[in-house]
């Protein structure tokens, strides 16, 4: 018994030891490696890896390359496999396909693929044809790689993307990476393929640092050329983009997570051969696909990515049509501020996903062919209302051929409804007769509270129109000074419409002229209010040309707006007219 006591105790103990062993077990090690030094540990283990890998180009050796991807290789491995050419694209990049047609692996580096135009003849048409015109019995295994895209400052002929240029070539192998583990992988692989692989790296990406897991640190690891990556699960919409594309599309991704949007965001990671597999089943899943790109619009990466979609199975899946983000259609400006709104943007992502999903923070009306732009929060302000009932889904929507949502009703009425949605107070037209029309529109578009407000509201009626109150004040002293100034301040209260107001001025001009003929400055002070804005111009405009028939002219003026009345403003006006002064004898 004691020994066997002994026995399970001893059991107890070793497997407490293992549980242990397994709780305290780390994790494996992941360290920060920036894209550029992913880049350049490729390139190593490569060249360690197979002697036939050479790497040639401008200051690739002794200066450790322009943007030092290849730093301190040159030390390593010497001058025969790490050469330096002179300022001629067309030239070292014709002398790395003949090599790789007698059986060398190159690495064929331009410092930017903006240059690479200089050689497009070699690349195009020696690279990626000869396999095919030689009937598969020469390989050209070749990699064409350096930046690529719009850079920082560089302007319109240092920042072109060449995704679609050389994807829309048969018999290349195009990759785009996105973080170190994608230029690491795809890089090594592009290296190994037997056919010719144009890698495009991204300058602003070259010092971003990753997190490169365990696997990736291997000298064994690869990324398959063909296969695409879903670097962020969802189900609301799909992005698809490549490059620096991507960590925009996860930075748009995490802002619209906080809305409860999830988007599901693919990284391309290879431009051709198209993993057109991979997006279409996301698609089937979200409903919803926006492409991102930096290229132009035109014949574009996205523009084929829609065309597959179009073509294949998950079209009849959309719940809405597909949308691309692109580069805008113009060669790179230099000014920052024009470069950066030449390339897409989170905002611009943001944007097209809210408006794919029917989620626009702001919505264009057309209502009965006049544009409104309102927010979506005004519309649905009241919903029990038809616009609310409309922009929640429950009512039917129509829209015009811009893609503005058409309501076939009264246009310029319409600013009042609007103008009530903002602001919940109402503002009537001047016109009696367009206020009955604006009475059927709240009926209408069943707006309970403007209905309400309408209904409380007296009737107008054209004589209406001018009974305001003004407040005009006589003279109460006339300086007899060489240059006088008379305070108005006495109160003459006059109703009616504006012939009324002038009869009364009229009335004062007769017994103040005596005086006035020895004045050179007088100065009115009336009050309009409450009033409409057309009103108030009306009346002014009718003084001022009434006290100038008198041979005055005005001088300066100051206008104070009042606090509000009746929904209405009231504004106090103080007016100095001035003629030349005359000598009456006493």
């Amino acid at each position: 018994m004691a020994s066997l006591r002994c026995f399970l105790r001893s059991g107890k103990d070793a497997v407490s030891v293992v549980l242990r062993r397994e709780f305290h077990r780390t994790p494996p090690a992941a360290v920060q490696v920036t894209v550029r030094d992913a880049l350049n540990q490729a390139m190593d283990e490569e060249l360690e890896r197979d002697e036939r890998v050479f790497l040639l180009g401008e200051e690739v050796a002794q200066y450790d390359g322009a943007y030092k991807v290849s730093r301190g290789l040159w030390k390593k491995y010497g001058d025969k496999r790490i050469i330096d050419t002179p300022i001629t694209e067309m030239g070292f990049a014709g002398i790395a396909v003949g090599a790789a047609m007698a059986g060398l692996r190159p690495i064929c580096e331009f410092m930017t693929f903006n240059f690479s135009m200089q050689a497009i003849d070699q690349v195009i048409n020696s690279a990626a044809k000869t396999y095919y015109m030689s009937a598969g019995l020469q390989s050209v295994p070749i990699v064409f790689r350096g930046p690529n895209g719009a850079s920082a400052g560089v302007a319109a002929q240092h920042s072109q993307c060449f995704a679609a240029w050389y994807g829309h070539c048969p018999g290349l192998k195009v990759v785009s990476p996105w973080n170190s583990e994608d230029a690491k992988g795809l890089l090594k692989a592009a290296i190994r393929d037997d056919n010719p692989v144009v890698v495009l790296e991204n300058e602003l990406m070259y010092g971003v640092p990753f997190e490169l897991s365990e696997e990736a640190q291997s000298k064994d690891f690869v990324v398959p050329i063909g296969k695409a990556k879903i670097e962020r699960q969802g189900n609301h919409i799909t992005l698809v983009s490549h490059s620096r594309m991507v960590g925009l599309c996860l930075d748009a991704a995490a802002v619209l997570a906080k809305e409860g949007i999830e988007c599901e965001v693919i990284n391309m990671r290879t431009i051709r051969p198209l993993d057109s597999d991979t997006i279409e089943a996301s698609v089937m899943k979200t409903n919803h696909l926006v492409t991102v790109e930096g290229g132009w619009p035109q014949f574009g990466v996205g523009a084929e990515i829609l065309a597959r979609i179009m073509e294949g199975p998950a079209f009849n899946f959309l719940d809405a049509p597909a949308v691309r983000v692109t580069g805008v259609d113009i060669p790179m400006p230099y000014a920052k501020i024009l470069e950066d709104n030449s390339i897409p943007q989170i905002k611009d992502i943001i944007f097209s996903i809210k408006k794919t999903l029917n989620m626009m923070d702001t919505v264009t009306l057309n209502v009965g062919g006049q544009l409104y732009t309102t927010s979506l929060s005004t519309l649905q302000r009241y919903p029990d209302s038809m616009l609310g009932a409309m922009f929640r889904g429950d009512f039917p929507t129509t829209r015009d051929a811009q893609g503005n949502y058409f309501i076939d009703r009264d246009g310029p009425l319409f600013r009042y409804i609007l103008n009530f949605l903002r602001t919940s107070k109402l503002t009537l037209p001047c016109d009696f007769k367009e206020t009955e029309l604006l009475r059927k529109e709240a009926d209408f578009y069943q707006i309970e509270p403007l209905i309400q407000c309408l209904g409380e509201t007296k009737p107008l009626y054209p004589l209406d129109t001018f009974e305001q109150v003004v407040e005009l004040s006589s003279t109460r002293k006339l300086s007899k000074y060489s240059n006088p100034v008379a305070v108005i301040i006495t109160q003459l209260t006059i109703t009616t419409k504006v012939h009324a107001l002038l009869e009364g001025i009229s009335n004062n001009f007769t017994r103040w002229n005596k005086h006035m003929m020895d004045t050179r400055d007088f100065q009115v002070s009336f009050t309009f209010g409450p009033c409409d804005y057309h009103q108030e111009v009306s009346l002014r405009v009718h003084l001022v040309e009434y006290i100038s028939k008198q041979g005055f002219t005005i001088r300066n003026t100051r206008v104070h707006h009042m606090s509000e009345r009746a929904n209405e403003n009231t504004v106090e006006h103080h007016w100095t007219f001035c003629r030349l002064a005359q000598k009456v004898e006493d």
